[in-house]
């Protein structure tokens, strides 16, 4: 694993909780005071992935050492899928039950992580949150970007998947750690840089035999300049369909 360990405590917890960030100014000490507020930490372990942070925001987050599993920072990171994959072997090898993941811009309520665990517990392998189903709800989401998911992204992944999506770009997600270990899978390789694994497990989850299901959750940006929105103007939302296009096609499925 290509990481620095700002800290990297021992497990206490039968679940890991992942937070992604980059940049995330603010957003990441607001989304960690109202975990700590909820007492999500008593939950589930909480790892933050740094991708390599100019802005200060991790040195800030001091405040928060005595809740928090650890701090790690990706060297040369690539994307989102490098980061999410170095925190999936540090959960894979230190043997939680399950991963749950949520992006560190402050987009998604900490609350629902108690309901993605009452899903996995019930035997599902992998809970998407879904902002489009009822009970879900979401709040100045990009136009493109919400039109590109109900009419694009979501009905082809349904359709190669054969697993009725709503909401695949969310990085709300919870998974059963068995999912890590199998080689039918194969989650840990380097063909997964940017965003493609994301798309990649909706899609083959489902094909794989998973039991699958979407909660509904709710998402809110930015209103005045995205501020938490990684994914800005046409070359970003371009990226993300080159990925979907790839991923329903096959070319990320594991070789025999």
């Amino acid at each position: 694993m290509n990481f620095k360990k700002v800290f990297l405590k021992k497990k206490t917890k039968k679940y890991l909780l992942v937070i992604p960030v980059l940049n995330e100014g603010i957003l990441i000490k607001k989304l960690l005071i109202k975990i700590i507020k909820l007492k999500i930490y008593k939950l589930v372990d909480v790892l933050i992935v740094d991708g390599g942070s100019k802005d200060g925001s991790i040195k800030a987050l001091k405040f928060a050492k005595k809740y928090l599993i650890g701090i790690i920072i990706i060297n040369n990171n690539t994307g989102l899928s490098k980061q999410l994959l170095a925190a999936y072997k540090i959960s894979y090898k230190k043997n939680y039950y399950a991963t749950i993941t949520m992006d560190g811009n402050f987009k998604d309520d900490p609350k629902k992580i108690s309901i993605f665990i009452k899903y996995i517990e019930k035997g599902f392998h992998f809970v998407q949150g879904s902002r489009f189903i009822k009970g879900g709800g979401e709040e100045n989401t990009p136009l493109l970007r919400k039109y590109g998911i109900k009419l694009i992204h979501a009905p082809m992944l349904s359709f190669y998947s054969k697993f009725n999506w709503t909401d695949t770009t969310q990085g709300y997600r919870g998974y059963n750690n068995i999912i890590f270990k199998d080689k039918r899978i194969g989650i840990f390789r380097n063909i997964f840089k940017k965003y493609e694994l994301l798309a990649y497990l909706n899609y083959i989850l489902p094909l794989r035999g998973y039991s699958c299901v979407e909660i509904p959750t709710f998402r809110r940006y930015n209103k005045i300049n995205k501020l938490n929105s990684k994914i800005k103007g046409f070359s970003s939302n371009l990226e993300i369909f080159k990925v979907l296009f790839k991923a329903c096609w096959g070319h990320f499925n594991k070789k025999r």
